[in-house]
């Protein structure tokens, strides 16, 4: 009987000691991975504008997989014609024929850690079903981090007024 309560103390604190090494392994390697250096503001803000300025590229291109991408499922697009599911941007992008653009004016805000809004002018050239859409629009785009990856979730364009 005395073996057997030896033993079993002998277990019970083998037990122990090998859930506290892997206790203190996990918190190193938490503590490991927010070590890490998180990206600086500007560096945020740079990737950021090159997702955006990435899905003008998908458009100009006619590339519907890498547009389609970039965007969450629950998107929504704001544009003079209606409110747009990301369907129907998708099914959109071979009908556009997008020549140029230029993106200016780009500012950042990030009400959030992982929510940026992204705002600009675009002057671009083209036409979508052989009607001309070329000028100058403000745009703006909400981008959402899920799980470490940043996609859109909405996005707006208004034809900017002529000025006399």
């Amino acid at each position: 009987m005395k073996r057997r309560l030896v033993a079993l103390i002998v277990l019970v604190l083998a037990l122990a000691t090998l859930g506290f090494a892997q206790g203190a392994e996990n918190k190193n390697a938490a503590n490991s991975n927010s070590a890490k250096p998180k990206m600086s503001k500007k560096a945020m803000e740079r990737a950021l504008i090159a997702k955006e300025k990435a899905l003008w590229e998908a458009v100009k291109k006619n590339d519907a997989k890498t547009f389609k991408r970039s965007f969450s499922a629950d998107y929504v697009g704001v544009a003079e014609d209606g409110i747009h599911t990301l369907d129907m941007e998708v099914g959109q992008i071979s009908e556009v024929k997008l020549r140029e653009y230029t993106l200016s004016d780009i500012k950042v805000a990030m009400p959030s850690g992982d929510t940026a809004i992204l705002s600009y002018k675009v002057n671009s050239q083209g036409d979508y079903k052989g009607q001309d859409f070329s000028g100058d629009f403000y745009c703006s785009s909400v981008w959402v981090n899920r799980g470490g990856r940043w996609v859109a979730v909405a996005h707006s364009e208004v034809r900017a007024a002529k000025t006399p």
